[in-house]
């Protein structure tokens, strides 16, 4: 199991002023030559360890598969495993969190493809997902309710292994380690937008 609530309450501290962008931006962003740009501006005052967590919780961002996704079970199957009320072509379930307000995980879709996720709280709704060529892994609002929840990320790792799909997202040691990974990626990002 992917342990996400110990490293958001890690990052929260990170999150004010000037940095809380920088740290936004290196967990959120598609670019892999944005993300080491803010990873390199953040190393300056902000310790290794907390600069691991971050790459690591990203990770786990990035490894979730985007919408619309296949599912290879339908939602009534879904339903059966995850304790989800379907109604048409819509999934939801309701989680407790600790430190906030209870929070609604819904799908939406119809048989076996998931259309989107949406998180329901206080009765606003976000969805997971902005659009296809966004520059974010997931909604900038959605992610500032994973920051804000403890255990909204994992619900969510936990609905997509119920779905069926895996989430083994790599976990990084050190920030070199992530470093040397996406060097490449990072280079070619940096090329294409210069090109």
């Amino acid at each position: 199991m992917i342990a996400t609530a110990d490293g958001i309450r890690a990052l929260r501290p990170l999150l004010v002023g000037e940095r809380g962008e920088l740290v936004r931006s290196t967990l959120n962003s598609t670019s892999p030559a944005e993300v080491n740009l803010a990873l390199g501006i953040l190393s300056n005052d902000i310790r290794d360890r907390d600069l691991v967590t971050l790459v690591n919780l990203r990770e786990v961002l990035a490894e979730l598969p985007s919408t619309p996704m296949p599912m290879p079970m339908d939602f009534a199957s879904l339903a059966g495993i995850a304790g989800y009320e379907t109604d048409g072509a819509v999934a939801s379930r309701c989680y407790d969190d600790e430190a906030a307000a209870p929070f609604d995980l819904v799908l939406l879709g119809e048989g076996n493809l998931c259309y989107d996720l949406v998180v329901r709280v206080d009765g606003a709704s976000v969805y997971w997902t902005e659009h296809a060529d966004s520059p974010h892994l997931i909604h900038p609002e959605a992610l500032e309710l994973v920051l804000a929840r403890e255990t909204l990320l994992q619900r969510v790792v936990e609905l997509v292994d119920a779905m069926g799909l895996p989430v083994n997202p790599r976990f990084y040691l050190s920030l070199e380690d992530f470093r040397l990974e996406h060097v490449e990626d990072a280079f070619d990002d940096l090329l294409h937008g210069l090109f």
